[in-house]
């Protein structure tokens, strides 16, 4: 990782906000923002109703600015389900002369412990070679951790932490030799017990100033934290160099053709060793980790290996869970086509996000009603409508609780494709919900529910 410090212009508003903050006193405060909060969406900074910054989505932030040192009223907004909501409402910020600042929206949306923290830093310039770094837990309810900033591969048991921090605690500013460096985080006291680990980090720009923030982890498979630095432009999230990629299969093709009855999906024209081998309809596979990087995937019929269906390259992610979906081909020259899914596991609070797909190859169009109980899909126009076959319509927004939802064909709400069903969707639930034909295609149309962060 390479972090270059940058030049930092203020906006005309933020000239004319400190213009009138202090007449002619030259005496400043820098400071700079994040949102810290993990289950909550895009938060907009308003200081004194005039300067806006934003909006920054969980683990973003603002650049370092500066401001006239004074107190100053916060307020901050995110939405939930579409709906403004006031997370602080014009609570004070003081600001002393010639101190560095980071403001962090800490806690939790779901139980309403939303608050600001301000985080001391320092103003003076880093020293000429070095680098300067301090370290702070903005992770709900964690305990107390060790961060050891060291030379990498270097032993723990023969070194010093930056700082011992439990939740809302934060350490000194330290100067080090700008250089490469490994940043490991450790339970306390027990430094045999690494629950992350950066693996080798360049910091060779002399003059970096970095806020080494733990923050709660929200994607699956990983350790209790990650690691947010944030350095004067922009904060920057480093995954644990374990973390991979994450791929599951789902069968969607109704096994009219028998070259898809049972499938193997291959990377990268490896036949010896599929990935996942005899797959059949409508079997939802575990994840498969992989390393980053661009995927040639492919379906192979699975007895004999020659019938291929599935042709697509995609790029997969350390730290992100995908779905390949499997489906009958809409084109006579291949037996199965495939589309790619990217999850959006992180929960939001007193939200619930789901999302639809058409994975039935005998209707190309439905709509989607999502209700709640007792309520008729002849009073209202669909939530979702004109979801065609192989498309993700994305996940939707909506506020947690009992609903009810009905499939139809689209544009014609008397032809029920999906009776109606009850669902719970729970504040920081993730779902998916495919459509697919019964075995041999056609009816009865059936949903594949998925839990898309499971354990949450």
């Amino acid at each position: 990782m390479r972090v270059f410090l940058k030049r930092i212009f203020l906006t005309p508003v933020l000239v004319m906000l400190m213009a009138g903050c202090g007449g002619d006193d030259p005496v400043v405060a820098d400071i700079q923002v994040l949102n810290a909060v993990p289950d909550t969406s895009v938060a907009s900074f308003t200081f004194n109703q005039a300067l806006n910054l934003g909006n920054f989505d969980f683990r973003q932030g603002s650049n370092r600015f500066s401001l006239h040192a004074r107190d100053y009223s916060l307020t901050v907004l995110t939405q939930v389900a579409g709906v403004t909501v006031t997370l602080l409402d014009e609570v004070n910020v003081s600001l002393l002369a010639d101190e560095s600042y980071t403001l962090a929206l800490i806690g939790r949306l779901n139980d309403s412990s939303v608050k600001q923290m301000l985080i001391p830093g320092s103003i003076e310039p880093v020293g000429a070679d070095n680098i300067r770094v301090q370290t702070v837990n903005l992770a709900p309810g964690a305990p107390s951790y060790d961060v050891y900033v060291t030379t990498p591969g270097a032993d723990l048991t023969a070194s010093v932490p930056l700082g011992g921090v439990a939740f809302r605690e934060f350490s000194e500013p330290v100067e080090m030799p700008a250089g490469d460096y490994q940043i490991r985080v450790t339970v306390s006291g027990d430094p045999s017990t690494v629950v992350h680990d950066t693996g080798t980090l360049i910091f060779t720009a002399e003059g970096l100033d970095l806020v080494l923030a733990l923050v709660e982890n929200t994607r699956m498979r990983l350790g209790p934290v990650s690691l947010v630095i944030h350095d004067t432009v922009n904060p920057i999230e480093v995954l644990d160099v374990a973390a991979t990629a994450n791929l599951r299969a789902i069968h969607l093709a109704p096994a009219v053709d028998p070259a898809v009855n049972e499938v193997d999906i291959i990377l990268d024209d490896d036949l010896v060793n599929p990935l996942i081998s005899g797959l059949t309809f409508p079997t939802v596979t575990p994840y498969n980790n992989l390393a980053s990087a661009n995927y040639n995937i492919k379906s192979v019929d699975t007895p004999t290996q020659s019938i291929f269906g599935i042709d697509i390259t995609v790029p997969l992610l350390v730290g992100t869970d995908y779905t390949l979906l499997a489906f009958e081909s809409v084109d006579a020259s291949v037996p199965m086509q495939g589309l790619v899914l990217v999850e959006d596991s992180r929960g939001l609070g007193f939200q619930a996000k789901i999302r639809f797909v058409n994975g039935a190859p005998s209707e190309s169009s439905i709509d989607i009603y999502v209700l709640t109980p007792g309520e008729s899909i002849d009073d209202f126009v669909p939530s979702i409508p004109n979801v065609v076959f192989q498309f993700d319509a994305g996940y939707l927004l909506i506020p947690a609780g009992e609903f009810e939802i009905t499939a139809t064909v689209a544009g014609d709400s008397s032809q029920i494709l999906i009776p109606t069903i009850p669902v719970t969707l729970d504040s920081g639930g993730v779902y998916t919900y495919i459509a697919r034909d019964a075995a041999g295609g056609g009816a009865p149309i059936e949903w594949i529910a998925l839990t898309d962060n499971p354990g949450f």
